[in-house]
């Protein structure tokens, strides 16, 4: 894994605070395992992909994060102006015919009745259309280069699920307005790699896939680390500055709950399986519902 140098030049002055705490952060692992006693330079490689915000944290982002319940990501096969998605109105009740009986001819014994009883109606989605997934859609955020290398590409477009009915999901398509459409993920697999992940599966993630940002979506950056998984229990307060050098993986998920660790790999042997040093308990949603957590990619090479 190279130490990658980083230019703080165009970054605001929040970001470039914690951009500069990440670095060091790792320049520090990197130090001890290495036993490096000089780095030369502070500025960052410019084709180093990153996870990057779309929505601002805020009264709009957290209506729109209320009651989500997993995460899509999306990638289009190729680089596209034309990108779409098809989506569709809300669910509605499918009528639902009964088959008339069959008929015998006079003095033939009468078969069987096959006729469809009634049944409960059918839900489904309203008429489908298109949007544009560059110019008609806002994800929470994205893992891609910046600048990227590609102007139209739509590289791990990430949406908030807040509702599964049979194969469809209801997606939040556009945080500031709360916009919220329905899909079918194997309809959007025809022109795009689709990743679903579900919050109360999120043990399921194998570990060095996904990673966790707990600070997002809170007001200071920082997080409650429980003790065991109750709102009841001790906890301490951890903040984004603190563990910029952390990767946060899941270890397991109980009510409402997930356990996370940090997930450290050995900088001079990569080809040492990496360890997960368990932390702590951080909450998944609020009292109110709305989402706490978000996954999001890191660059490991």
């Amino acid at each position: 894994m190279s130490l990658f140098l980083r230019d703080f030049a165009s970054l605001e002055p929040r970001e470039e605070a914690l951009m500069r705490s990440e670095w060091q952060g790792s320049a520090t692992r990197i130090i001890s395992a290495a036993g490096i006693a000089v780095l030369f330079g502070a500025v960052a490689r410019a084709d180093s992909p990153r996870e990057k915000y779309h929505a601002a944290f805020g009264p709009e982002l957290r209506t729109a994060l209320k009651g989500t319940i997993g995460v899509l990501t999306i990638s289009a096969l190729r680089p596209d102006t034309t990108a779409v998605l098809k989506v569709y109105s809300e669910f509605g009740i499918a009528p639902i015919r009964r088959r008339a009986p069959k008929t015998t001819s006079p003095g033939q014994p009468s078969p069987p009745d096959t006729s469809v009883a009634p049944a409960v109606p059918e839900e489904r989605p309203g008429n489908g259309y298109v949007v544009g997934v560059l110019n008609g859609t806002i994800p929470v955020s994205n893992f891609g280069y910046y600048p990227p290398f590609e102007p139209y590409a739509v590289d791990e477009y990430r949406y908030p699920i807040t509702a599964r009915r049979g194969r469809y999901l209801q997606i939040v398509t556009d945080p500031v307005d709360n916009r919220r459409r329905w899909l079918d993920p194997e309809e959007v697999q025809r022109n795009f790699r689709v990743k679903v992940v579900m919050l109360d599966s999120l043990a399921a993630v194998s570990p060095g896939e996904l990673f966790l940002d707990v600070f997002r979506f809170t007001p200071d950056r920082k997080c409650r680390l429980y003790k065991t998984p109750s709102p009841d229990a001790d906890f301490r307060l951890i903040s984004e500055t603190d563990t910029a050098g952390y990767l946060l993986s899941i270890l397991e998920v109980r009510g409402g709950f997930a356990r996370v660790g940090n997930y450290v790999v050995n900088l001079v042997n990569q080809l040492e399986t990496p360890k997960i040093v368990p932390l702590g308990w951080v909450r998944i949603w609020d009292d109110e519902g709305v989402l706490l957590i978000w996954i999001k990619n890191e660059d490991l090479c």
